[in-house]
């Protein structure tokens, strides 16, 4: 019944939930006025583990982190991922490239903020459906160079082993890059772990 099928779901984001460390809403970013925050939710345990920094959708003009939850940010504590969920100025907030600049940020606090939360630094994808994806590619692939992290207070130097765009994270196989291969590399099992 729909009712049984609800209650399980409900015993399974809590299992989830229980594997991770919950850290909401910390300020990442300070830019006319508005504060972006993101949440942490860590994997617990004593080695760094690989991170997703997942980004909303909603056509940059809407949406927010906390609606990402259920497709975007579940599925990968499930798989073994660390999960940053970012938001970002809005159109109505701050014109273009705003979502750029806040999301090369909220790269930067990752890395920089690495042993806090026991992120690997050298297994982070960012993620994202929709606005969201087309913000993970620019993350991923502008270099620093395009000065897109002007308002950024950390000085870490941002890498990513991957960007998804558009990609539903049940349907990842499995791809992580090395710093020593420099382009994607299927992995087998579960990337997480390898």
């Amino acid at each position: 019944s729909a009712t049984a099928q609800s209650a399980g779901d409900v015993q399974s984001a809590v299992a989830l939930f229980q594997k991770v460390r919950t850290v909401p809403n910390l300020v990442y970013v300070r830019a006319n006025g508005w504060e972006g925050k993101l949440d942490v939710y860590a994997q617990r345990g004593q080695a760094p583990s690989p991170t997703v920094i997942f980004i909303h959708g909603g056509g940059w003009v809407q949406g927010t982190k906390e609606a990402s939850m259920l497709q975007g940010v579940l599925p990968y504590i499930a798989m073994g991922y660390s999960v940053v969920n970012v938001e970002y100025r809005l159109a109505n907030v701050s014109l273009a490239p705003a979502a750029i600049e806040d999301c090369s940020c909220a790269l930067r606090w990752v890395v920089a903020h690495a042993k806090d939360y026991n992120f690997d630094t050298d297994r982070i994808i960012v993620a994202g459906a929709s606005a969201g994806g087309h913000l993970a590619l620019t993350t991923g692939m502008v270099p620093t160079s395009a000065g897109f992290d002007r308002f950024c207070q950390l000085p870490a130097e941002p890498k990513v082993a991957g960007s998804l765009s558009g990609v539903r994270s049940g349907e990842i196989c499995g791809s992580h890059r090395t710093p020593s291969q420099g382009s994607l590399q299927p992995v087998a099992g579960n990337p997480a772990r390898n």
